[in-house]
């Protein structure tokens, strides 16, 4: 290892081609980050060396290369081990400043930077490659030629990504400076500062060094590596082949896993990472049969694939595209869906993955015995656990281990049996972090809880969608004409408005129990029986219309089943009777619909007073949610306090009403809701 102080004039006006290896990650430096730093840098340089006051070097980082071998003729290749967004992106500014000063007529200094951003031909000469001192990996090479084009990178190609709008900058940033510093003078320091008053580190490996110890410690300048990354660099070094050979693998196995799906950023948890980290992770803990922090991903892998790298890329390949087909599929919002992708759609509206790994292992080549019908009555009791739970509101604790811990014991039984040990071993929980709740618990759950109020909205609509779905057969029964509902687009509706005495005012009620009665509206009104789903553009005035107006409008507009039961069966008149009659139908569709084992009891007893305490908790936190969605991002204490009496009706056994959303605030603001601005003021958080 030869480490040195290099400038860029030093770095590329020998005849050297840098090449970054196929397994490297694509370029992703940005203006906001990388880009305009560097470049108030080169200002901050030229004006010192104008000046001549101040150090007028300055250093941009290291670069790790190692030699590769070469023929008589060819050009000398370098290896780029660590440092390739530092290189592509002065490449790039080089390329800016050469046609600025070409297109200004300062050609003598053009020609001096066009030697460091082209090399001359030689015996051995591929025009399109080896001119270019530095050559990106294969994701980057053909944007990369179009951003390093001597003319001028061409501002309408679009496909050009982040190289061509890193040229773009260095185009419009170097222009400007050299109309506001019009003299030759100005041009030659402005040249200096790029190619030598910037110093790089330069590491050059011995050709026998291991590279793959230097590429896990060091990052891209801001923007560290991810696990993904990390792990594609591991496995191209380690696989077996020569240079064509792993590049066919790359091009096979690895490319797919790098479009733009794969490196969109996914949350699980309060913890975001790309969503191909994601899939690595659920993978592995699958493989391992072990539960391990997603911090551990790279190092699991490594001590996992240490000797059998080419064994393990197809079988993440293979496993990727299944996972993509289930997850990319569950976001359709039309047709009909694959078992697992319903399921994937359900348990992502709780907001819950625990399952992934089971999933990946139940696609396995190992479980292809599994039949179908074991595979659909699996699928079905996983979503009835997990939906159950959330309804009851039973913490998320020690579902990773128990999941896991589930697969490892489906593992060692037949194929044969793997749908009935499921079935036995969801059964056997009887603690709050994993037991599965009986059909009276859920039935508590629902009825004793204003349901509007209880859950948040995406829940709300998957559980209303699947009760409008299984009305029309999806995706257990018999499909009718109707195709499934749209998924997640379609609003709730209070069927009873909120805003009812507008027009539901009841004539019959006695003087002397008008205020009792109409609270006991307010807080029933939110029932599951009282809501529905509406397809179409949601008219506010129309829902609070009277009961046989609304009736006029459904007929005329609703293609909602749920919606055409209420009708069919309380075409005169629709109060708090009929919510009850029909909460308790809802709730029976419900228990249906994700079903426990015949005599099943979930855990042995009530939840105890901590988790009522939890329930509790977090109905008053979504209560007070609700009420801040209705003031503007930055609201005062006063503000909220005007909701009291609302919230006073929600929460009659609370008597300190002030005091608790003074509590709630603070509970919000611990969860990065909110920020305290002081003085009683406050904003939300985005």
């Amino acid at each position: 290892m030869t480490p040195t102080k290099q400038s860029p004039q030093a770095i590329f006006e020998s005849q050297d081609r840098y090449l970054v290896p196929l397994f490297q990650r694509p370029y992703v430096w940005d203006k906001e980050n990388q880009w305009q730093p560097l470049w108030e840098d080169v200002l901050e340089l030229a004006r010192r060396l104008r000046n001549r006051v101040g150090a007028q070097r300055h250093f941009l980082g290291a670069f790790v290369v190692q030699p590769m071998g070469e023929n008589i003729g060819e050009i000398r290749r370098w290896s780029v081990i660590d440092g390739q967004q530092r290189l592509t992106t002065l490449q790039v500014l080089l390329a800016s400043v050469y046609g600025v000063l070409a297109d200004k007529g300062y050609s003598d200094l053009a020609n001096q930077v066009r030697s460091l951003i082209e090399n001359k031909p030689t015996s051995r000469w591929n025009p399109q490659i080896d001119r270019h001192k530095v050559w990106p990996t294969n994701a980057d090479r053909n944007t990369f030629m179009v951003a390093m084009d001597v003319g001028g990178a061409g501002t309408d190609n679009s496909n050009a990504g982040l190289l061509n709008a890193a040229r773009a900058f260095f185009d419009e940033a170097v222009s400007l400076y050299l109309d506001d510093n019009p003299t030759e003078d100005d041009a030659l320091y402005l040249t200096e500062a790029i190619t030598r008053g910037l110093e790089l580190v330069s590491i050059r490996l011995d050709a026998d060094e291991d590279p793959q110890a230097i590429f896990e410690t060091l990052n891209a300048r801001g923007k560290p590596l991810t696990p993904a990354d990390l792990i594609k660099n591991f496995v191209f070094q380690n696989i077996r082949g020569n240079e064509s050979e792993t590049e066919e693998k790359y091009l096979t196995y690895w490319q797919p896993l790098e479009d733009v799906w794969w490196g969109e950023q996914s949350t699980q948890g309060r913890i975001t990472h790309p969503r191909l980290t994601w899939f690595l992770w659920h993978w592995l803990r699958a493989r391992l049969a072990r539960d391990f922090p997603i911090g551990s991903l790279f190092y699991e892998f490594r001590q996992f694939a240490v000797d059998n790298v080419d064994t393990i890329l197809p079988q993440i390949a293979v496993a990727a595209s299944r996972y993509r087909e289930v997850v990319e599929g569950a976001t359709v919002k039309d047709g009909v869906l694959t078992r697992e992708q319903w399921l994937t759609y359900r348990l992502a509206s709780l907001g819950v993955e625990v399952a992934r790994p089971l999933l990946l292992w139940l696609d396995e080549s190992e479980q292809a015995a599994i039949t179908d019908i074991d595979r659909t009555r699996m699928l079905r009791m996983l979503e009835s656990y997990l939906v159950r739970r959330a309804l009851v509101a039973a913490p998320s604790q020690g579902q990773n281990r128990f999941f896991m811990e589930l697969l490892i014991h489906l593992s060692k039984v037949p194929s044969e049996d793997v749908a009935q040990e499921t079935e036995r071993y969801l059964s056997a929980g009887r603690l709050t972090t994993n037991f599965w709740p009986d059909d009276q618990q859920v039935r508590e759950a629902i009825n004793r809880v204003r349901f509007y109020n209880r859950y948040r909205t995406a829940i709300m609509r998957m559980i209303l969608e699947s009760l409008e779905d299984d009305r029309r057969g999806y995706p257990d029964g018999t499909a009718l004409a109707l195709a499934p509902v749209r998924r997640g687009v379609a609003e709730i509706e209070h069927i009873m408005p909120k805003n009812w005495r507008e027009n539901w005012q009841v004539c019959d009620w006695p003087d002397e129990e008008q205020g009792a009665l109409s609270d006991k509206r307010d807080s029933e009104l939110h029932a599951l029986g009282n809501l529905t789903l509406v397809t179409g553009k949601l008219n506010k005035k129309l829902s609070n219309q009277a009961w046989s107006e609304k009736v006029a409008r459904y007929k005329q507009h609703n293609d909602v089943q749920l919606t055409n039961d209420v009708l069919f069966n309380n075409p005169v008149t629709w109060n708090e009777a009929g919510i009850a009659v029909r909460t308790q139908d809802l709730t029976n569709k419900i228990l249906a619909i994700w079903p426990v084992p015949s005599g099943h009891i979930g855990v042995a007893n009530e939840l105890g007073q901590k988790q009522r305490e939890y329930r509790t908790t977090t109905v008053w936190q979504v209560d007070l949610l609700r009420c801040l969605e209705q003031l503007s991002d930055e609201f005062t204490l006063k503000e909220v306090y005007a909701f009291a009496d609302e919230l006073r009706k929600l929460h009659p056994e609370n008597h300190t009403i002030e005091d608790k959303i003074r509590e709630q605030l603070q509970v919000l603001r611990k969860k990065k809701f909110i920020s305290f601005l002081g003085n009683g003021k406050y904003r939300k958080n985005s």
